[in-house]
């Protein structure tokens, strides 16, 4: 679930389309926050997700591996949702600042260039240049 002060259509889809399972906007009502996670927790993970690949890279969302070639990659949370956003979204072109928006938390402030060390540390874990975009 996603807990956040940004309530336009845009941004509530981009986070539904990233694998929020749902989105609820601040200021909220807190016995609605309790009946939205109540509900979640219901659910459970009954429905898992297809896993994601590109090439020789699989990203299986359901147990938060990677996999490339025959490696298990070790990957910070950050390193895992920019790798995950850009499989889900292979066709799009994303800036540092909606890398920003999607992977950090609304009270975290980093700089753009905090995305571009991150894409740098996971070139560096042996992924190909052409799995990850340049920004």
């Amino acid at each position: 679930m996603l807990l956040t002060g940004q309530g336009g259509v845009q941004q509530k889809a981009i986070a539904l389309n990233s694998g929020a399972d749902d989105y609820v906007v601040k200021p909220f009502d807190a016995e609605e926050l309790v009946a939205r996670v109540q509900a979640l927790l219901r659910r459970g993970r009954s429905t898992s997700q297809p896993i994601l690949s590109r090439g020789n890279l699989f990203l299986d969302p359901n147990s938060r591996t990677v996999i490339y070639g025959t490696h298990l990659l070790v990957l910070t949370p950050k390193e895992y949702a920019i790798l995950e956003l850009f499989l889900r979204h292979p066709q799009t072109v994303f800036s540092a600042r909606a890398i920003l928006d999607h992977g950090w938390a609304a009270t975290e402030f980093p700089g753009e260039e905090v995305v571009r060390v991150h894409i740098k540390e996971l070139r560096q874990k042996n992924l190909k240049r052409w799995v990850l975009p340049k920004i």
